[in-house]
């Protein structure tokens, strides 16, 4: 990897994948079936740069992906779970305010007035990498070793939290006022998800490629059954059309996911 481009982003490394074929036979390695479009939008995300947005039903595999992704790279996966109330604190970075005010403390004069730090030397101290917590976003971008961030059920976040999400996406670095400006080492491979429980700014979606999955068909659902199983020998074709009329009947809320063991055959 050389230096930035004219953009300020890090140049991109060798690309992870040589074909779409290498990304489907790999993901099949790893045990997450995928199909034509799921491989050509993970091989495009690579050989692009770009952030995926995963959008559909729960329960489809959507977080599934990224982690098979993971581990089909060797790559780190670091995850942030979003919620309602999500803010910079708990995405980006905070400080660590009690070990800040033990420093102070122990910093205080003592029976002299010359004694100890002066106070710029002690703020100086105080906002240091030594008190700063890192959070999902600011790990995946200071990370140096290959990395795939997951930012799981992105459409529970407020708006303020989206506009965060797309100012790291389009710079991949974060401004630390005490610190100065952080920038990526190295392009993270970065997936979003959302259940589409409300919709997504439209700069967010231009920013990143686009992917839906939806609930499997009965082929593929009896392809992810045998795939998945702890004991293919008893999972026969007839035995998954049965089990599949039976939930048909029952009417589930939620059908199966492509990575979902079957622990009851």
């Amino acid at each position: 990897m050389t230096g930035p481009d004219a953009l300020g982003l890090p140049d991109g490394a060798a690309p992870r994948f040589e074909s779409l074929q290498t990304v489907r036979d790999g993901l099949r390695d790893v045990g997450y079936l995928a199909d034509e479009s799921i491989s050509g939008v993970v091989y495009l995300a690579d050989r692009l740069s770009k952030p995926v947005l995963v959008e559909g039903p729960a329960g489809t595999g959507k977080t599934q992906l990224a982690k098979s992704v993971a581990d089909l790279t060797g790559s780190r996966l670091i995850r942030l779970q979003c919620y309602e109330g999500l803010d910079e604190s708990k995405a980006l970075y905070e400080w660590n305010y009690r070990k800040q005010l033990l420093r102070i403390q122990a910093g205080e004069h003592g029976k002299g007035e010359l004694e100890g730090p002066s106070w710029k030397e002690l703020e100086e101290d105080i906002f240091s990498e030594d008190f700063l917590l890192t959070r999902p976003l600011l790990e995946a971008i200071r990370a140096t070793e290959p990395v795939v961030l997951l930012v799981d059920e992105v459409d529970r976040v407020e708006l303020e939290t989206e506009a965060l999400l797309l100012e790291i996406l389009s710079e991949y670095q974060v401004s630390i006022p005490e610190l100065g400006t952080v920038r990526a080492a190295q392009l993270p491979m970065v997936f979003l998800t959302s259940n589409n429980t409300r919709e997504l700014s439209e700069a967010l979606k231009r920013r990143c490629l686009y992917l839906h999955i939806d609930y499997p068909d009965l082929d593929r659902e009896r392809e992810i059954v045998r795939a998945n199983c702890a004991r293919p020998p008893r999972c026969p074709r007839r035995s998954t059309g049965r089990a599949r009329s039976c939930c048909s009947a029952c009417r589930p809320s939620t059908p199966p996911a492509p990575k979902r063991r079957c622990t009851s055959c």
